[in-house]
């Protein structure tokens, strides 16, 4: 990604202040702008951490910040309307959102893209598409995500199935359908286990160490 400079950061900062206050207040708790820039810290990490070149950080930042900007208006759906948005996004005259207008054509198609995609339950095959969307996309659904983290993840289902009978067999057998090496978690974007190919591989050695303990 280029290198950052003083408009950039400018930019950046009041985009972020914006698209906050304008709708990820409005989201549901989980996709609050906490998640915002949770996502943007992955997708850097992913870039670093991958050696992924030729990305423009202008449209990695837009799609980031927009992706779940609808998530109050319908879950099952905000990919979609984001997206649709984006690509009409000339017809809006916002003066936050002036940048985004001015962008070329194509590169509002881009992001309109990652945004429509960055889903986990959407199928995603990188080969449909050509090498620079592919790019984006994948980054951006890794990074949505977030990093293979066992210990918070056990934690988040050990507290979903609190008071249930079953606690521990039922922690275990949803993490096995789950997160095992043929875990559905995975089965949707073979490219996520590439990106964070050392993080999975620690995952699953102590996904494995704790099977055996439980």
């Amino acid at each position: 990604m280029k290198i950052m400079s003083i408009e950039l950061f400018e930019f950046e900062k009041r985009f972020r202040e914006y698209m906050n206050s304008t709708y990820w207040c409005k989201n549901d708790i989980a996709h609050q702008m906490n998640h915002g820039d949770g996502v943007w810290m992955n997708f850097c990490y992913l870039v670093n951490t991958n050696h992924v070149y030729g990305l423009d950080r202008t449209i990695c930042f837009i799609g980031v910040y927009m992706h779940d900007m609808y998530c109050s208006l319908n879950r099952e759906t905000h990919n979609e309307l984001a997206s649709e948005f984006i690509l009409n996004i000339a017809n809006t005259k916002d003066k936050q959102l002036a940048l985004v207008r001015d962008l070329p054509q194509k590169d509002i198609e881009l992001i309109a893209e990652m945004v429509y995609w960055h889903r986990s339950s959407l199928e995603f095959n990188v080969k449909k598409f050509d090498n620079e969307l592919g790019t984006y996309i994948k980054v951006m659904r890794a990074a949505d995500k977030g990093k293979p983290d066992f210990k918070s993840w056990v934690e988040r289902s050990m507290k979903y199935h609190e008071g249930s009978e079953n606690q521990i067999e039922n922690v275990k057998k949803h993490f096995i359908e789950k997160f095992s090496e043929d875990g559905y978690a995975w089965k949707n974007d073979s490219n996520y286990k590439e990106l964070y190919k050392k993080d999975y591989e620690i995952f699953q050695k102590e996904l494995k160490e704790w099977l055996k303990s439980v």
